[in-house]
Order: C-alpha cells, then structure tokens, then sequence
C-alpha cells in the first residue's frame, strides 16, 4: 500500500545458484532508518530474496549487531547484513594493493573506485571525532561525576568500539591482513559488552579495546585511561616453559 524503493539490487549466480539481495546506501551524515529497513525486509521476504545489505558511515562494532534497532522478528528467514564505507574502501585497497586483480578492466575500475570513495566529496566519511558529548564525558570523568544512566556516557561507549573498528580497519589497509577487533569471552554479546565498558567508564574512567593482528606475538592491548589523560598501548606475551628461571626471564 506504500512505495518502496531499494538502492539496488544484487545477484550472484555460481555453479547453477544464485543469491540475492536488496541494497540500500546512504552517505554523508545520513542515517538507517529503521522503518525503511524493515520494509525492506519484508520486501525481500515476499519477493524471496536471500538478504537485505545497507551500506553507510554508520559501524557495526563488536558492541553493536547492526547499526539501529530493527524488529528481530524479521530477520529469522532473511538475513541483513551492513558495511560502513570505510569497510568497503579497506577491502577494495588490500584487494588491489596486496591481492591483486589479474583482468586489466576490473583492475581499472577497482581503482577508480578506491579513487572515488577516497575522495572527500564522495560521502564516504572516515571516523570523525567521538561525538558531540565527548567533552562532557572527559572532563566526568576526571571529576567522577559519571552516571551509569548519562546519556553522554551511552553514546560514548558505542562511540569507542567504532574507534577500535575504524583503527581495525586502517591497520588492515596498512598491513594487508586482516586486523579484527576482539573482545574477551565474557563480552562477546552486545549489551553485555556495552555494560562492561560503561561500568569501566564510569568506575575508573578508562575505555579499552583488544586488536587481533596476524602473525603477532600477541593481542594489541589499547586502554584510553580519562583520568589521566593517557593512551596506553600493551601486549601480553606467555614466558618460554622451558630452560633455567635465568634463561626463562632473558
């Protein structure tokens, strides 16, 4: 009874399957709407498409299954899936850079997309700052003045796992491996990672994130420490098992 009108639509056909999906893209500030993603949703349900994938400046972090409230229900027999632009321009660069395409076309168009979202005017923004409240949690922080229910204190703890993502994501550019942001078992569910970092926030003032780089010794530790003003970077690696306690500790 209403129109709906996706961004696209995406096919991919492989050894007599095919899969497909609905696509909708927003740049700039624009947000996900949630009654249009719904829609869609249904959309893809009645007309028997595999998913629905939104693409925007909006993350999805390890905090957070998807970058607004959706009605779950609708998502048991299609599936919806999100990529920032940020994720899109990291993949298309290390496929470039360090992967390579062999076809001279799809290698030239592949750069001149890199090109394009690269380019400010695009819409494809880069992480920008930590949100108009960052001020006010900085300086609660210092003061220990934090409430749990702030809702300064909320929109910043989401905000952090965005910045752990995006530095993810440009240290994958830089590597060409995939650096992955990684949470602790007992954090591994949205709501209980969120509650984890806002009892940290406001207990201790300090926000802190793991990062999973290839062929490391060990995980990249990062706790922002509010109170202190210090940005602390560390990892932990396990002593040798074997040899004297002297050869051990050298």
């Amino acid at each position: 009874g209403k129109p709906v009108r996706p961004d696209g639509v995406i096919v991919v056909t492989r050894a007599g399957k095919s899969w497909s999906a609905l696509l909708e893209a927003k740049i700039a500030a624009h947000p996900l709407e949630p009654d249009q993603i719904n829609a869609y949703l249904d959309l893809a349900r009645e007309l028997d498409f595999q998913a629905v994938l939104s693409v925007s400046n909006q993350y999805v972090t390890s905090s957070t299954e998807y970058p607004i409230e959706i009605d779950r229900r609708k998502v048991r027999r299609t599936k919806l899936h999100h990529w920032s632009w940020i994720d899109l321009l990291t993949q298309a660069t290390v496929q470039k850079e360090y992967r390579g395409v062999s076809d001279p076309d799809q290698a030239y168009m592949l750069g001149e997309l890199i090109r394009y979202l690269a380019d400010p005017r695009s819409g494809a923004v880069a992480f920008d700052g930590m949100g108009s409240g960052w001020t006010a949690v900085r300086d609660g922080a210092r003061e220990q003045t934090l409430r749990k229910s702030d809702s300064a204190v909320i929109a910043t703890v989401a905000r952090w796992d965005d910045l752990v993502r995006y530095l993810a994501l440009s240290l994958t550019t830089e590597l060409g491996r995939e650096v992955k942001h990684v949470l602790p078992a007992s954090e591994r569910t949205p709501n209980v990672r969120r509650q984890a970092l806002t009892e940290s926030l406001v207990s201790s003032g300090r926000l802190y994130g793991d990062l999973q780089i290839p062929n490391v010794a060990g995980a990249l530790s990062i706790s922002a420490d509010l109170r202190s003003r210090q940005v602390i970077a560390s990892t932990t690696i396990d002593a040798p098992k074997e040899g004297s306690s002297k050869s051990r500790v050298s």
